[in-house]
């Protein structure tokens, strides 16, 4: 794959099949990918992506199908985000995690969690979620 040919589709079919390349010419070629029509940028080195996570004035994990969703951790930024993660730390402790790893084991085992379908697997997460918060509450 050249430079000239890279494009960052992860729910494209053929991105599956094609992911190693497509990573591998972002990683070393574009390091910051900024996707046609500058809808996102895409940061593909660890250093990068570090000082990124670490610095929420400058970069934010706000996208635009976040406002479909639920509160995320991943889709929020300080202090909504820290608001969220001190109302389920509480849920992900060692024991918690403990009691359902026979479930998520059949889970995982049974299918349901199918890396053919990105939004089935997503759809699976979101029902253990509800396992764990069956009353959603906002923290606001």
């Amino acid at each position: 794959m050249s430079s000239s040919e890279v494009r960052y589709d992860p729910w494209a079919a053929e991105f599956q099949t094609e992911l190693w390349d497509v990573y591998r010419t972002m990683r070393d070629e574009h390091p910051v990918y900024r996707a046609p029509g500058g809808e996102f940028f895409a940061l593909t080195r660890f250093a990068d992506v570090w000082a990124a996570a670490a610095d929420h004035e400058t970069f934010s994990s706000r996208v635009a199908e976040a406002n479909d969703l639920l509160p995320q951790l991943i889709y929020l930024d300080p202090p909504r985000q820290v608001a969220l993660r001190k109302l389920v730390s509480g849920v992900f402790t060692p024991r918690r995690v403990a009691a359902m790893e026979d479930s998520i084991r059949f889970d995982a085992r049974s299918g349901t969690f199918s890396m053919r379908s990105p939004r089935t697997t997503v759809a699976s997460f979101n029902m253990i979620m509800l396992q764990l918060f069956p009353v959603w509450s906002s923290p606001e």
